[in-house]
């Protein structure tokens, strides 16, 4: 189910979440984009884990993958990349999985 035509910023996010996660722990496209609006409580920078979203001011949406990097589709560069954490002005984080459960080989 790889799109053909690549991904926007939170259409890699949300495939992410669909794919590469465990079932049920996800998130839509839907609720990754309530963080442009500021619909969901923001997560502290110091409480970051990996796999959760950052949404920045200038509309990058990128999943956390720890040591301070991020990965996103970038539209600039017309693939998926990686940058630090705080290359830009971030408007929100969520945790979207469930840390009281094990997560196993993702940090």
């Amino acid at each position: 189910d790889f799109p053909d035509k690549g991904f926007d910023e939170v259409g890699f996010v949300a495939y992410c979440y669909k794919y590469y996660f465990s079932a049920g722990m996800g998130a839509t496209a839907e609720e990754i984009c309530a963080g442009f609006d500021g619909s969901y409580d923001s997560t502290p920078i110091n409480s970051i884990h990996v796999s959760d979203v950052v949404v920045y001011d200038s509309g990058i949406v990128a999943i956390y993958v720890g040591n301070g990097e991020v990965v996103y589709a970038s539209k600039k560069d017309g693939c998926v990349t990686s940058g630090s954490l705080t290359m830009e002005s971030i408007r929100a984080i969520k945790h979207f999985i469930d840390y009281s459960d094990t997560i196993e080989g993702l940090g």
